[in-house]
């Protein structure tokens, strides 16, 4: 089965000037059930109650529709895509930046495993950019096959990202 990132709901979203909602009650409704979908699919269904999925589903795509630019003209799915990846990016920068920091604090085992998970993050943050800039130099045609790529990518960083913040809750 193939998983697709909760990101990739962005490419739903449509608006068309700056007085219109970016999605409307319906919309962003299904974008949390669709997303607390994924957060349980990753992790296998096991051990989560379904409440916590569906509130740290509605968080992310509160923050992401908050997030989202009203643009001038509408963006093709191809430029939303780029743009979110590009986002989702800078925000686990940050998230990883406040991590490195605290697992300073940290000894042991404990320590090697994050120092080991932060150094795949890093090799997987280097695939992701050249994928992102893959993307961008890629036409309108034939975006659809880089963008698999990226998303199997962002679904890797996306469960290391996860495995890291297991260690600082």
């Amino acid at each position: 089965m193939k998983t697709v990132p909760t990101f990739h709901l962005k490419r739903s979203i449509t608006m068309t000037n700056q007085h219109s909602e970016a999605v409307s009650p319906e919309q962003r409704h299904l974008m949390i059930a669709e997303a607390a979908y994924y957060h349980a699919e990753r992790r296998g269904f096991q051990e989560r109650d379904p409440i916590a999925d569906w509130v740290e589903a509605e968080k992310e795509i509160d923050a992401m529709l908050r997030r989202t630019p009203i643009p001038t003209k509408e963006k093709t799915a191809k430029e939303i895509f780029e743009d979110h990846l590009e986002t989702q990016l800078k925000e686990w920068d940050k998230q990883i930046s406040g991590w490195k920091r605290k697992a300073k604090k940290v000894d042991g085992d404990i320590r090697r495993n994050i120092d080991a998970q932060l150094e795949m993050h890093r090799a997987q943050r280097v695939t992701a950019q050249n994928k992102l800039k893959e993307l961008r130099q890629g036409g309108a045609h034939g975006w659809e096959e880089i963008k698999d790529g990226a998303e199997h990518v962002w679904n890797e960083i996306h469960q290391t990202i996860n495995r890291i913040a297991e260690h600082f809750r």
